[in-house]
């Protein structure tokens, strides 16, 4: 287990299994999972999505289920304004999602997954000004 800085807050990181050194599990803020006392070897279970990051693939815990107690997991929301610098329409899980590339605070960029893009209702183009509220991942474009 090692406590890594997370967008300045100390997260809890453990390997997926000993024998895989590439899959991570993000279990998140060191604070509230002090109530825990993992050990190396312990059996845990873990929902949430997956990212990669790097050449690393990392599990982010939304709900961790151990010793007999289950805890949700706060990730932090961030709430952005920003431009549409680029649209792409990919696949995801079967579906056409469309992802927009917003531009803020002058240099910053971010992919902001709309969803289905038979669901989105208003014609976001390039220049489109957003509001959005989420959490943030890092990504290639």
């Amino acid at each position: 287990m090692k406590s890594v800085k997370v967008r300045g807050n100390k997260h809890r990181v453990v390997p997926l299994n000993a024998q895989d050194e590439s899959t991570f599990v993000d279990l998140g803020p060191v604070q509230p999972l002090k109530e825990f006392d993992f050990a190396k070897g312990d059996r845990i279970s873990v929902t949430g999505p997956m990212m990669k990051t790097g050449n690393k693939m990392v599990l982010l815990a939304r709900n961790i289920d151990a010793q007999g107690q289950t805890l949700q997991v706060d990730r932090e929301k961030r709430s952005i304004k920003g431009k549409v610098t680029k649209i792409h329409r990919v696949k995801i899980r079967g579906f056409k999602n469309t992802i927009a590339i917003v531009k803020y605070d002058q240099a910053q960029k971010v992919a902001v997954d709309l969803g289905p893009t038979k669901n989105i209702e208003s014609d976001i183009k390039d220049g489109s000004n957003l509001s959005f509220t989420g959490i943030p991942v890092n990504v290639t474009e």
